[in-house]
């Protein structure tokens, strides 16, 4: 943190959200060494499991196991979308500090204490929380991506535009939001249970121990927070795999068959109509928790004067 007043250092949840997030990934990240459900290389040599662990960012590795070169103009790339991201999050934060992060709803408003969450009037407050937690989460990435481009390495795409280009629940949680914790659950949850007890529910477990890891970075972050109320994560993710299921059942339907003969965009739009109502289950931890704005406070933005 910085400088507070009279010179005393100031917490920044910012800076304690990071480390959280990096000692899970350690966490899993050892837990695939024990099992060995890494990516295949990955455990070859000392120097390789530490570029492996210490990041959020996921170094690509070939058939072979060998560790990907960065393609030509890969750091550039980066370079363009973390400012692109940084420029949107930016006013965000200008956004968020006025409102508090509830664009449309009383300063500060707890969306997930309203009945049935505020929907419809809490959708453009849920809305843009969640595109403030997708801006932050793919600066850091796109960040880190970057580090190792410059230093001739390749790296996964984190995130494939989820709120822009989502097809369908699935494709939205399988193919494009967060694809590191995805394809880490999926090696070390989906994929030994799948053979076992079903690909049903192994897809139970592995949205189980996502809302568990999110609970555990939700609930340091609010540990000092006596009003906050551990089990939205959860909850969230278990909304999500419903809509999964939902998804699933509708296929080869009349219905399902209309879904998937619209426009990209009319698409898009009812994976969010129907994502963002649960959002609060999930964004609650990082709003009333003080998360959003500590950034305001940590990460330089505009200042919108009154």
């Amino acid at each position: 943190g910085s400088g507070g007043a009279g010179g005393e250092p100031m917490r920044t949840q910012v800076t304690q959200m990071g480390m959280s997030l990096q000692f899970c990934m350690a966490f899993f990240r050892l837990v695939e060494l024990a099992c060995g459900t890494g990516p295949k290389g990955f455990d070859f040599d000392l120097k390789r499991w530490l570029l492996h662990s210490s990041t959020i960012a996921q170094l690509s590795f070939d058939r072979e196991g060998r560790i990907r070169a960065a393609p030509r103009g890969l750091a550039a790339q980066c370079a363009r979308s973390l400012a692109v991201h940084m420029a949107v999050y930016n006013a965000m934060l200008t956004i968020g500090e006025r409102t508090h992060f509830t664009p449309g709803l009383p300063p500060g408003t707890d969306i997930k204490s309203l009945p049935l969450m505020g929907f419809p009037r809490s959708f453009p407050a849920a809305y843009f929380q969640v595109w403030s937690i997708y801006c932050s989460l793919l600066s850091s990435f796109q960040g880190w991506r970057c580090v190792y481009a410059l230093c001739g390495l390749d790296t996964d795409v984190p995130f494939k535009q989820p709120l822009l280009r989502a097809k369908g629940v699935r494709d939205f949680w399988g193919r494009r939001w967060n694809l590191l914790v995805h394809n880490m659950m999926k090696r070390i949850v989906f994929g030994p249970l799948a053979g076992r007890v079903g690909p049903s529910a192994a897809a139970v477990a592995a949205f189980t121990v996502s809302g568990l890891f999110h609970e555990y970075m939700w609930l340091m972050l609010n540990w000092f927070d006596m009003k906050y109320m551990p089990g939205g994560p959860l909850l969230f993710f278990m909304s999500q795999f419903s809509l999964s299921l939902v998804e699933a059942a509708l296929k080869g339907t009349r219905l399902g068959d209309t879904l998937r003969l619209m426009p990209r965009p009319a698409k898009t739009a009812v994976v969010t109509l129907l994502g963002v109502p649960f959002s609060p289950w999930f964004t609650q931890g990082l709003h009333t928790g003080g998360v959003m704005m500590s950034a305001t406070k940590a990460l330089p933005h505009f200042v919108l004067v009154a």
